[in-house]
């Protein structure tokens, strides 16, 4: 399932691999039992996908725990230059940056 995928998005995400584009959107990726799992993936994805350029995972049900999680993930990333989050517990502010829909944006 889920996580299958995201180990081979891990591999084909860094730069000596050839994903530079992907579109998870309504996969449910923050829905059931692997949830948490999942969440941890995609972080990894954040972290260590040097050649992935543009993500989406909008619509995947990413809850404010999870979203929390990937914006931890995302605050040292200088390679994603494209994110889209809608439909998901998450709102990126015009810099750039990942918050939650619990935490507080800055004014």
């Amino acid at each position: 399932g889920a996580l299958a995928l995201l180990e081979g998005v891990l591999v084909a995400g860094t730069s000596s691999g050839s994903l530079f584009h992907l579109n998870l959107g309504w996969n449910s990726l923050g829905q059931g039992a692997a949830a948490d799992s999942v969440a941890d993936a995609l972080a990894s994805v954040f972290s260590t996908c040097d050649g992935l350029r543009h993500l989406d995972i909008s619509y995947n049900g990413l809850g404010p725990k999870a979203c929390r999680q990937l914006a931890a993930a995302l605050v040292h990333n200088r390679t994603l230059w494209g994110l889209h989050v809608d439909g998901n517990a998450a709102v990126l502010d015009n810099v750039g940056f990942l918050h939650a829909l619990s935490d507080r944006l800055p004014p």
